[in-house]
């Protein structure tokens, strides 16, 4: 299956599913540690799609309890999800595995990413420049390290240099780190669940 952008693609009963997916997946990690297993066929053909998301997970204050996600598409979307949500439940290194007590106050939001579109970019001010703030997640690339900052972020961060700067600082990177053989891409995502 080719991996199609989602941004006019995916429709409320899509995200709907994607959201029942991720409910039953912390369901059953916080009861038994385990991932949900899920048979595409049983979805539409919409989210049988091969897509990247990431999987959010809030509290109800709106402070993060977990967060993680693919960056390329390589396995259809509601698979992606499943995998993703008990990743954040239970392997985000910022957090202990989510417990029991925690799994009702939980507000989950999934992102769909679209493809990633390389960025041809000279240093750290090329790449501030090229990004659409409000717009554009950032994916940089170099060697084994790697970090990203959904679309979402720039709600919290609306500055461009600063939004750099913050994915540098998840990659393991100083503020000022530029290589040539750094990779950047930029992409998009549709979300569902709270904002």
């Amino acid at each position: 299956m080719a991996p199609m952008s989602f941004m006019a693609e995916l429709t409320q009963t899509d995200g709907a599913q994607l959201l029942e997916v991720v409910a039953r997946a912390l369901d059953q990690c916080v009861a038994d540690g385990t991932q949900l297993q899920v048979d595409p066929s049983d979805f539409d053909a919409s989210v049988q799609q091969e897509a990247a998301s990431f999987v959010t997970l809030r509290r109800e204050d709106g402070s993060l309890r977990g967060c993680m996600g693919s960056s390329a598409a390589t396995r259809p979307l509601i698979c992606d999800v499943a995998i993703n949500t008990h990743a954040a439940a239970s392997r985000d290194p910022r957090f202990a595995p989510l417990t029991l007590a925690e799994r009702p106050g939980l507000e989950p939001s999934v992102s769909v990413l679209s493809a990633l579109e390389p960025l041809h970019v000279t240093d750290t001010d090329d790449l501030v420049r090229q990004l659409r703030p409000g717009v554009d997640g950032l994916l940089l690339v170099d060697g084994r390290h790697r970090g990203t900052l959904l679309p979402a972020v720039w709600d919290v961060i609306a500055e461009p240099e600063r939004f750099v700067t913050e994915v540098k600082a998840k990659a393991g990177w100083a503020p000022d780190y530029w290589s040539s053989t750094l990779a950047a891409f930029r992409y998009t995502a549709q979300s569902f669940g709270p904002s």
